[in-house]
């Protein structure tokens, strides 16, 4: 049950909202940095420098670690040519912060313990508690919880001494996580409980809520379900009243497995259906506040159009009755003429024109009332189409706000990828043939060069539009991490390490989140004349002497969780010393819907297309997939990102 909720999630939810915001959020970012980048230039003192190089570091931390680092890096320069030990020791903190969310666990402790030592010599007891705590949770991740369980009863003791009764209980609570780490439940609960029960005034709801999961999580391993639903219950009631979506998330998720393990399918349903309307209103309320907004314009329109209508058809009644009133009006007065020129029945004249003045005069009053409804209609009108064009320009200015948010998106995605010019001075006979299917894509290729060898690989990351391109930056950077930072150049090792830092990154062990991305990766050595493939679930097509194979990978993708199924990328290597084409690419080429019969591609076609091509020159062949495409989608829209990359090589 769990699994199939997990399913329809990642159906339903769409970084639209998370995303939008994220973009958004992302765009002001920039902006700010910017001007904090030119302050720093600018800046007269040293000390504003590096106070402003470590505010730098804050801003972009969280969207590209690597220029955050070097932000850090320049204000520990600078602090210590002035021997500003504050600014030291917080860039030193900051370095370490940049190491750890890389993975790079060693170079973390290294200057974690650096900051240890300078935040010890200036007494400052909350500050090294914090460092312990830093610590002791990177050896838990390592497995040397021992080491780490010393280092969480040091930063007690500081926490102690500081007075500082909410960070005692945070550091009970990570030493409750490092005997559930160690299986030994007992003593878990023991910590979770000493937390939980302790004054109210002391407590932090975010720490509460962890060790609520926690407990809940013990007691569900334990089989005790009674116990085990009280604690997830309790971890959810707290992350709906702070409204944190993730939690919420995690406690349905909870409580459903509970459901699920009694056998109580009832139970299991209702709560999935709470699950799943929790994602609607989170993921689709600006969809649905919109499309609220647009009905209720198009009724009110179709309403006006009425009451336009409606004012017409008495307009020309009103007409009418004035053209017969200067009628009557002239019949009038041509009978006062005769009437004069005879002096005949002048009473009985005069009683007939005090008669139709009357008349006159309650027709001019029906007509004058008449024509002020009129005009309080036309106003009321007016009205409400001022308010629709308001409403029309207020969708089209969130619309273009929108639209320009994802295009600067594309802009930050586009320049993650390597220029044609930089891959074609290693690989003078090549092509890429990219088109995305929205915006920003799902599907991107990477390129470098590090000790004599040459790596390309194609990526096809869960989802196409904004969702895919998140996964894009992870995979990006994970790479520069694992061959630039790490110098990993074997194909088979490059992608265990990036499955390991991906499953990570999304906690995928705890929450069998199965978002990843398909890949293809091939490292030619110059020297040795050879290349070297490995993949997951992404074929090579490898062309030499005429003939072709098709180079066939791990079935299984890079990231998600994947329980009783061994994740294994085996290395294939190849002699260059002939001439030889090979081509990488993803799946939406072969999965477009098309021709005659409305079907898919195909892989087989694919790889006959691609023989058929490669006698001739690169720029051409990646011109004719381009119009074999277009002509087989005819009148069917793109279904997914689209990407081959082809390479001839001969050494």
């Amino acid at each position: 049950m769990v699994a199939f909720v997990k399913n329809i999630v990642l159906t339903v939810c769409v970084f639209l909202w998370e995303l939008c915001i994220v973009i958004d959020g992302y765009a002001q970012t920039n902006t700010r940095l910017t001007e904090l980048e030119q302050k720093a230039k600018n800046a007269t003192s040293d000390t504003a420098k590096v106070e402003l190089y470590n505010t730098l570091y804050d801003e972009q931390v969280r969207t590209n670690v690597i220029l955050a680092k070097r932000h850090a890096d320049e204000a520990l320069k600078i602090a210590q040519r002035i021997d500003y030990k504050k600014g030291v020791v917080e860039s030193t903190e900051r370095i370490a912060e940049s190491f750890e969310r890389q993975s790079a666990f060693p170079q973390a402790l290294t200057y974690y313990a650096q900051a240890l030592k300078l935040r010890q010599k200036l007494n400052q007891n909350r500050q090294v508690a914090d460092l312990y705590n830093k610590i002791g949770k990177i050896l838990v991740v390592q497995g040397n919880v021992k080491t780490a369980q010393e280092n969480f009863q040091n930063a007690l003791q500081y926490h102690e001494q500081a007075n500082n009764a909410q960070g005692v209980l945070l550091t009970i609570t990570y030493i409750g996580e490092a005997h559930f780490k160690e299986k030994d439940y007992e003593r878990a609960i023991t910590k979770f409980k000493e937390v939980i029960n302790s004054p109210e005034k002391d407590k932090d709801r975010s720490v509460i809520a962890k060790c609520l999961y926690g407990l809940g999580e013990i007691f569900y391993l334990q089989k005790d379900y009674a116990e085990a639903e009280k604690y997830y219950q309790q971890f959810l009631k707290i992350s709906i009243n702070d409204k944190k979506i993730q939690d919420v998330f995690t406690g349905y998720e909870g409580v459903i497995k509970i459901a699920d393990a009694q056998e109580n399918h009832k139970k299991a349903f209702e709560f999935t259906q709470r699950y799943l309307q929790t994602v609607k209103e989170y993921s689709y309320s600006v969809e649905k506040n919109q499309q609220i907004v647009i009905g209720k314009s198009q009724h009110e329109l179709e309403e006006e159009a009425k009451q336009r209508k409606k004012i017409e058809e008495q307009n020309a009644y009103i007409t009418w009755l004035a053209y017969l009133a200067v009628v009557g009006i002239a019949v009038t007065l041509l009978m006062l003429f005769f009437v004069i020129r005879s002096y005949r029945n002048t009473h009985k004249i005069n009683q007939r024109l005090a008669s139709e003045t009357a008349e006159r005069e309650a027709q001019n009053k029906i007509l004058e009332e008449q024509k002020a409804q009129i005009e309080a209609q036309n106003d009321a009108i007016n009205r409400k189409n001022d308010a629709q064009e308001a409403t029309f320009r207020e969708i089209e200015r969130k619309n273009k706000e929108i639209t320009s948010s994802i295009n600067y998106a594309k802009r930050i995605q586009e320049s993650m990828l390597a220029t044609d010019a930089k891959i074609a001075d290693a690989l003078p006979e090549h092509f890429v043939f990219f088109r995305p299917r929205d915006i920003v894509s799902g599907d991107f290729y990477w390129f470098a060069q590090r000790d004599n060898k040459i790596i390309i690989a194609a990526l096809d990351c869960t989802g196409h539009g904004v969702p895919g391109a998140i996964m894009s930056m992870l995979g990006d950077s994970y790479l520069n991490q694992i061959i630039k930072l790490q110098g990993i150049t074997d194909p088979e090792h490059i992608l265990d390490k990036l499955h390991q830092n991906i499953g990570i990154a999304l906690n995928q062990e705890e929450t069998q989140n199965q978002d990843g991305m398909d890949i293809a990766l091939c490292v030619i050595d110059k020297e040795k004349k050879t290349m070297e493939f490995a993949g997951a679930s992404r074929p090579m097509l490898l062309i030499q002497d005429g003939k072709t194979q098709v180079i066939e990978s791990c079935k299984l993708p890079v990231g998600g969780f994947q329980r009783d199924r061994e994740r294994v990328f085996d290395k294939f290597s190849f002699d260059l010393t002939t001439p030889t084409w090979f081509y990488v690419f993803s799946d939406g080429f072969q999965d477009q819907f098309g021709g005659s019969k409305g079907r898919k591609f195909a892989k087989n076609r694919l790889e006959e297309l691609l023989f058929e091509l490669h006698p001739k020159p690169h720029s051409e062949q990646k011109k004719l997939l381009n119009k074999t495409l277009v002509d087989w989608m005819g009148d069917n829209r793109q279904m997914d990102d689209i990407l081959i990359i082809g390479v001839k090589l001969h050494y």
